[in-house]
């Protein structure tokens, strides 16, 4: 049974978000994403809060999912690729956590964000029995795909309307730092080489100067 918070918090974020989107008349759609049953591990328990989930959309007309990008014995965390006949990835629209606090039940989770309806025409979720991105043999899962369809430009959406979902997978994810931060890291390894090189050559002269 859905608590009544959670029913109190659902109706104000309804209030909150449509009445204003009667008056927009564009492309960008409000999305509620929520859970009512649990998403659960491989026994069935209800994922804990932090657990992390990634609301995901689909860009071309084939609603297959198109999973993650390969990489050596595993993928890349936070990846996505196209799906069926798809020629463009999915995207993904939003990263939370579950979160029982927000809604008054194990294993849920609710969250907004947005999207173009000119680019997302499915939506679905994946999820992670792992607070933290990347890892070794993490156990994953995801929902059915859902239509990308709205209402006065608001759509709410519930991933989980009938029943628990557990997690099916488990693979092994590497993290690769975003194109930035190679040039971060490459920046304050010049950096480093630098004053290493500085130090090491006044070091030498000093030594000579005493020697002499």
């Amino acid at each position: 049974m859905i608590s009544r918070s959670f029913r109190t918090g659902l109706l104000a974020c309804c209030l909150g978000v449509l009445l204003p989107a009667v008056y927009v008349h564009g492309a960008t759609i409000s999305l509620i994403a929520f859970s009512t049953f649990a998403l659960t591990d491989q026994d069935g328990i209800a994922l804990p809060d932090g657990s992390i989930v990634e609301i995901v959309g689909i860009t071309g007309p084939d609603p297959t999912q198109g999973g993650h990008v390969p990489f050596g014995d595993g993928f890349v965390w936070g990846s996505t690729q196209a799906g069926g006949t798809n020629t463009t990835p999915d995207i993904i629209l939003a990263t939370t956590i579950v979160d029982s606090t927000l809604t008054g039940l194990d294993g849920t989770f609710f969250v907004s964000t947005t999207y173009d309806d000119t680019v997302v025409n499915y939506i679905y979720i994946r999820f992670y029995d792992t607070d933290t991105p990347g890892g070794s043999n993490v156990a994953w899962g995801s929902s059915l795909t859902f239509d990308a369809t709205s209402f006065f430009n608001v759509q709410f959406q519930n991933f989980t309307p009938t029943t628990d979902i557990p997690v099916t997978q488990t693979n092994n994810f590497v993290v690769i730092p975003e194109p930035g931060s190679f040039s971060l890291l490459a920046f304050f390894g010049f950096l480093l080489a630098t004053f290493r090189y500085k130090w090491i050559k006044a070091w030498w002269k000093q030594s000579v100067e005493i020697t002499g």
